[in-house]
């Protein structure tokens, strides 16, 4: 790759295209960044360094700075696919939800209908229970009733005979 001259004060990194070694990117294929590889073995071999061990760190530097950086079509096919897998997981969730929803409304259904099934049940054991009650206690009231009648007669029986035998008692003692 022919290098291109930059003075010493330009950066190394700066807004451009990557050409990687041995090769060129498509033109959809452009990064935000520059890497001035001619200006990094120049500095490296100003510093002391051999020029061919200065030629390989910058060969692999541009191989690696290639290897790691997206373009923007991978970017916006990365974007895409997720953006599709969203999409799809967006609708499997809906349909969950969904399936959900109808799960649980039916069980609310059945639990409703349990119960009230259970509140009929209850309702007539109830109802039956207080009929039985009622009956209990009108038959109570009936023979207490009876009883009653009979301490009555028994009451009233004697209170006539005793008036009878006062009225007959006073009329022999009256001349």
């Amino acid at each position: 790759m022919p290098p291109t001259p930059h003075s010493p004060d330009e950066p190394v990194f700066g807004p451009a295209a990557i050409r990687p070694a041995g090769g060129s990117m498509k033109s959809a294929e452009v990064a935000e960044f520059v890497f001035d590889s001619h200006r990094f073995v120049k500095r490296l071999t100003d510093a002391g360094m051999d020029e061919r061990v200065a030629e390989v760190l910058a060969d692999e530097q541009v191989a690696l700075l290639t290897g790691n950086l997206a373009t923007r079509t991978a970017l916006a096919d990365t974007e895409a696919g997720l953006r599709t897998n969203l999409k799809g997981m967006e609708t499997g969730l809906r349909k969950d939800l969904q399936d959900r929803d109808a799960s649980l409304r039916k069980d609310l259904k059945a639990m409703e209908t349990g119960l009230r099934k259970d509140l009929q049940d209850r309702d007539a054991s109830l109802r039956k229970d207080l009929k039985a009650t009622e009956t209990r206690i009108r038959s109570d009231l009936e023979r207490r009733l009876a009883e009653v009648r009979a301490d009555l007669m028994k009451w009233m029986f004697g209170a006539l005979i005793a008036q009878a035998a006062l009225i007959v008692a006073l009329v022999k003692l009256l001349p």
